[in-house]
């Protein structure tokens, strides 16, 4: 995991754009635990792997907060960063993970149990792959959070976590990122 680790920091300094984000928050001094996450930091992985533009497929970058006293609300942090970030390339999508099980059933046709922790989400989205989270700290060093390891996200294999998600979310993600990175190699649920 650790050559994993330099790998996925060396492939992230890669797109200035993610780094003048990490950064940033590193120097907000936040008063929760944070990660810009999934998909934005798996497909900078899977574009190298691939011989892809280092932002190849990059539609937003997902923004992950355990913030449980609503200190911050989303819509804060994205007025925050917005006027931090000028003409920042990518949508942010932000969100509370103290907050998910309020409106998840809503969106997904089912509850789930409130998280306790901001790992606790990661650990629970629908690929071993994507379940990765990253932040710069104080003393600018990444820090890397993935609790199913890199093995799978720098093999290219798309697995299930079963943790939440149905297959319907597993399959329905597993095609959309197939059509973009062929090389990748996707589990049967």
């Amino acid at each position: 995991m650790i050559i994993y680790e330099k790998q996925l920091k060396e492939m992230l300094e890669q797109n200035e754009e993610m780094i003048r984000l990490l950064y940033c928050l590193s120097d907000l001094d936040l008063p929760f635990d944070y990660y810009v996450a999934a998909g934005c930091v798996a497909n900078t992985v899977w574009n190298r792997l691939s011989g892809n533009a280092i932002d190849y497929g990059i539609s937003d970058v997902d923004l992950v907060y355990y913030d449980k006293e609503n200190q911050l609300s989303e819509k804060e942090f994205q007025r925050i960063l917005s006027g931090l970030l000028k003409s920042f390339p990518y949508q942010l999508d932000i969100k509370n993970q103290a907050n998910v099980h309020l409106w998840y059933e809503e969106k997904f046709g089912f509850a789930i149990p409130a998280y306790t922790s901001v790992k606790e989400a990661i650990a629970s989205w629908p690929t071993t792959a994507t379940a990765v989270g990253v932040k710069m700290e104080k003393n600018k060093k990444m820090t890397v959070y993935a609790p199913y390891h890199l093995d799978d996200l720098f093999s290219m294999k798309v697995v299930p976590n079963k943790v939440i998600v149905t297959k319907e979310i597993y399959e329905c993600k597993a095609r959309k990122w197939k059509a973009k990175w062929p090389h990748l190699v996707v589990y049967d649920w």
